[in-house]
């Protein structure tokens, strides 16, 4: 069977166009693991070239509730929140850095995000040190 000449064109650029944007967004994980009683994720996302478009950072809590640290600078990453999710009793609530009335909680994530950041610089290494022990 052979396809028209117009319609084979438009294929080839929806199928073209397809290939391109299933792989617009990579992710790294930067560290997934366990500080104090929280259970802690931080995630890279990348755009199609390689280029990091946002860091997020993940912390749950034992007794519930969570909250969600992102920072959408582009490459070089500034490490300054713009959005903080808070989710707990089941109900999730965004704050946005653009919001002035959003700043104390942006601030307050700030804080978190710079704590845990350094505490996942400090445990990372001697996580990995022991896998490598035991391995």
């Amino acid at each position: 069977m052979q396809i028209p000449g117009n319609l084979r064109n438009t294929l080839c650029a929806l199928l073209a166009t397809v290939a391109l944007s299933s792989g617009c967004n990579n992710s790294k994980t930067l560290y997934n693991g366990k500080i104090d009683d929280a259970n802690v994720s931080y995630v890279q996302t990348f755009d199609n070239p390689g280029y990091l478009t946002s860091q997020t950072m993940s912390i749950e809590k034992a007794e519930g509730g969570s909250i969600d640290l992102t920072d959408n600078s582009p490459y070089p990453p500034d490490y300054q929140i713009d959005k903080v999710k808070i989710t707990k009793d089941g109900k999730t609530t965004e704050y946005l850095s653009s919001n002035a009335t959003d700043s104390a909680i942006i601030q307050e994530g700030q804080k978190k995000f710079n704590e845990y950041k350094s505490r996942i610089q400090e445990e990372k290494p001697k996580e990995d040190l022991e896998f490598l022990r035991n391995f």
